[in-house]
């Protein structure tokens, strides 16, 4: 969160303070759209529901810019650790194979690279089938455990976008862009 004040000289008529309160509420609009813009660029994307969850809320004085899934917290401050369930992380599993695989070759257990996709096409629905391949279960399982032990990582993306456009509104002038706002409304 962040916030700016300015200072009303020679506010003399209603136009003028209705313009100035018009030019505010254009630059909130401008800095939300902004943060939101910058965090869309940030944002994780798995299966894009995160990214598409970002929204702004326009107030009166005021704008709240957020994400709107029940794990946005959890992947922008990161988490403790736990044990998640582990039939909640198979189908993150399948988008996300491990990309090593063990192979024996004459007695001698070889890891390869070898990403490789989960479940099965049904060619006549076009749908994922569930099959328990064992390698999504023993995948899982190791997420699970590496979760219970480390938790989560935080990625920071509506954090660092708000850093970022408040460093860059720190270097320009407030003024000097309501004056062109007033300008623009016929108000000097």
């Amino acid at each position: 969160m962040f916030e700016f004040t300015l200072k009303q000289e020679r506010i003399k008529t209603p136009e003028t303070q209705q313009a100035l309160k018009a030019a505010v509420r254009k630059l909130i609009h401008d800095v939300a759209d902004e943060i939101l813009r910058r965090s869309q660029d940030k944002v994780p994307v798995s299966d894009g529901m995160l990214k598409k969850s970002g929204n702004v809320i326009y107030g009166d004085g005021y704008a709240i810019v957020g994400y709107n899934t029940d794990y946005a917290l959890y992947v922008h401050d990161g988490s403790k650790p736990h044990m998640p369930p582990v039939e909640a992380l198979y189908p993150w599993v399948r988008k996300h194979p491990s990309r090593t695989e063990v192979i024996d070759v004459e007695g001698a257990k070889i890891a390869v690279d070898a990403k490789r996709k989960y479940g099965r096409r049904s060619r006549e629905t076009e749908t994922m089938i569930e099959d328990e391949d064992p390698k999504v279960k023993r995948d899982a399982w190791a997420l699970a455990m590496h979760i219970k032990k480390h938790g989560t990582k935080a990625h920071k993306y509506l954090e660092e976008a708000v850093r970022e456009v408040q460093a860059e509104l720190s270097r320009k002038d407030h003024g000097q862009y309501l004056s062109i706002e007033l300008k623009r409304r016929g108000v000097t």
